[in-house]
């Protein structure tokens, strides 16, 4: 059970086939299977044209924006049986493989200047008298977990203002809206209470077909893009065709995966 006002950080595992096929899957932890390039043909026990035939027939079931009055999904809404199925085709070929994707989280990593570090407390194992159970916990003291290390959950703790606040008066929380239009008071009604909507229990599972483009080598020349450096979509659209990948495209309900090669500097100062 998740609370509504909790942000998760999943870890990350994707699974690929063929010459580099992965997506994501998300309970509580994301898997999937992603696409990083070729035409589609490699690995097809059945016949050379099934991965387009599945691209093609997941099109018509995948829905597409606008979202009903009082959605909390947003794109979520494409995931399901459409998404599924483009997902299990590459799941089920027999060069498919499990990567992590993530970082191990320790307070040793580059950490938010957000929130302080975590820090967890470990008592002795126990029992109950009159029972065999034994028993141990680990408890969470301090830190925000959500903001060291991945997370998703954003629609219900980022708003915006219809003006600038000028810094200098009130902060105007009660003018904050958020994603469909919803108001902090129907977000969050009081200073110290949870999410009323927009949680992340509002999340589905994340399981869907997810293409990897690589930037670092289209945009940065096989280093690190640079801090600041921006991505258009006419990039996405280069490194789309440079990757074989045009007669695809991006689909409704797809993950994007974008390579920058800024884990790179991991180990480095300004990494976060």
């Amino acid at each position: 059970m998740i609370e509504h006002s909790r942000s998760i950080s999943p870890q990350r595992r994707v699974c690929v086939s063929g010459a580099g096929l992965a997506g994501v899957a998300l309970v509580v932890m994301l898997v999937g299977c992603s696409l990083s390039g070729g035409d589609g043909s490699e690995s097809m026990p059945i016949g050379s044209n099934d991965h387009a035939a599945i691209v093609r027939a997941s099109r018509a079931m995948v829905p597409t924006p606008p979202w009903p009055a009082g959605d909390q999904r947003g794109m979520a809404n494409t995931l399901g049986v459409g998404t599924w199925m483009r997902c299990a085709y590459h799941l089920a070929q027999d060069k498919s493989r499990v990567y992590e994707l993530s970082h191990l989280s320790t307070n040793d990593m580059p950490q938010s200047p957000w929130a302080v570090p975590l820090r967890y407390e470990y008592p002795p194992t126990a029992g109950f008298p009159g029972t065999v159970n034994a028993w141990h916990f680990g408890e969470r003291v301090t830190g925000e977990p959500g903001a060291q290390g991945t997370q998703m959950d954003a629609f219900g703790h980022w708003g915006y203002l219809d003006a600038p606040w000028n810094g200098t008066d009130d902060f105007p929380v009660d003018s904050v809206k958020y994603y469909g239009g919803y108001t902090e008071q129907e977000v969050k009604p009081t200073p110290t209470s949870p999410l009323r909507k927009l949680g992340i229990d509002q999340a589905p599972p994340i399981i869907t077909s997810a293409v990897l483009l690589d930037a670092k080598s289209h945009l940065g020349n096989g280093e690190p893009m640079i801090a600041g450096q921006q991505i258009h979509s006419d990039d996405i659209e280069a490194m789309l065709s440079a990757q074989g990948l045009i007669w695809r495209g991006l689909l409704p309900g797809d993950v994007l995966y974008i390579y920058t090669g800024w884990g790179d500097n991991w180990t480095k100062d300004y990494y976060y």
